[in-house]
C-alpha cells in the first residue's frame, strides 16, 4: 500500500463546504474518536485535521523536542572532551575558597618559572 492510500485510511476526509454544512456531525465523528481531515479545493497546503484535544495531548506526548536531543549531543561531546578526574576537579575549584585558589595561582607560577 503506498503511503498515500496508508494516509487516506487514517482520516475521514471532508470538503470544507461539506464540513460546514454538516459541522454538528463531523465534530461527534471526532469526538468519538475518528479523525477528521478537512480540505478546501483538494490541495495539500490546505487541510485541517481535527483530532481530540486528549489525542493531541497523546501525540505531543511522543515527540521528543529537537533541544532535547542537541543538550544530550552536548553533554556527550562535553563529557568525551574531559580528562578522567575532570569533573571532579572543576567541582572542587568551584568549592574552594580564594585563599585555595590565591595559593593554587602562586603555586602554578612558581611551577611555571
Amino acid at each position: 500500500m503506498s503511503q498515500a492510500a496508508a494516509d487516506a485510511d487514517e482520516f475521514n476526509d471532508i470538503s470544507a463546504t461539506d464540513f460546514k454544512k454538516h459541522f454538528g456531525r463531523t465534530l461527534d465523528e471526532a469526538l468519538r474518536g475518528k479523525v477528521v481531515r478537512i480540505t478546501r479545493h483538494g490541495r495539500a497546503a490546505d487541510r485541517l485535521v481535527l483530532l481530540r484535544e486528549e489525542d493531541l495531548a497523546r501525540l505531543r506526548a511522543g515527540v521528543k523536542s529537537p533541544l532535547d536531543d542537541l543538550r544530550d549531543q552536548f553533554d556527550a561531546l562535553v563529557a568525551r572532551m574531559q580528562p578522567p578526574g575532570g569533573r571532579k576537579a572543576a567541582k572542587a575549584v568551584g568549592a574552594a575558597t580564594m585563599k585555595e585558589l590565591g595559593d593554587a595561582a602562586v603555586k602554578g607560577f612558581k611551577e611555571g618559572e
